[in-house]
């Protein structure tokens, strides 16, 4: 038979991982090193050949994604008001440019996951963000109609701002990490991390 474990029951700070299976009878089985490819990576175990696969769990992948993008669009539309942008005259632009920025992002993400993307890639990953926040600032300074080319790149970065935030905090909430609360201190620990 075999069994299969999701990367979320495992640590997330295993670079390399062995299984070991005790069978009702008390054999032991204790696989060869894999690799950890992605937190949305299955592994699965085959006890008669003491093989550890891995394989890519696209639907759990795309869950994340979808989460992602959603909490993404909803802060930034949320916030257009109260920055003086209508949201009919912007909704398009500001819908468009997330799905853009975030398809990006995600790929690249999707790619540095599959390749051992760790822990100390943080540092990626912020690189990532302000490179996504630059972008959609140039987009809002040239397509937004309303208010000074100042106040639309403020809105850029107020927008990817909460919207990183939060979507920590749903992200260490949907993780179960320490019932997300570490994530609402994030904007103190990406600050001491830019800094």
């Amino acid at each position: 038979g075999s069994d299969t474990v999701k990367w979320m029951t495992l640590s997330q700070k295993l670079l390399e991982y062995r299984l070991i299976y005790v069978s009702q009878s008390g054999i032991v089985q204790v696989s060869e090193p894999i690799v950890r490819r992605d937190y949305t990576n299955l592994a699965s175990y085959d006890v008669s050949t003491n093989q550890l696969t891995q394989s890519i769990d696209y639907w759990e992948y795309g869950k994340r994604l979808l989460i992602a993008v959603g909490v993404t669009l909803l802060i930034e539309m949320l916030l257009l008001k109260p920055l003086g942008f209508s949201l009919k005259q912007n909704w398009r632009v500001v819908t468009v440019t997330n799905l853009s920025t975030q398809l990006l992002l995600n790929a690249v993400l999707f790619v540095t996951h599959y390749f051992e993307f760790t822990s100390q890639d943080w540092s990626v990953l912020l690189w990532f963000e302000l490179a996504i926040v630059v972008i959609e600032a140039v987009v809002y300074a040239l397509l937004f109609k309303e208010k000074t080319v100042m106040r639309r790149v403020l809105y850029a970065l107020l927008a990817n701002a909460a919207s990183l935030w939060i979507g920590m905090i749903v992200y260490a909430f949907t993780m179960d990490f320490t019932s997300g609360l570490w994530a609402l201190f994030m904007p103190i620990i990406l600050l001491q991390i830019v800094l």
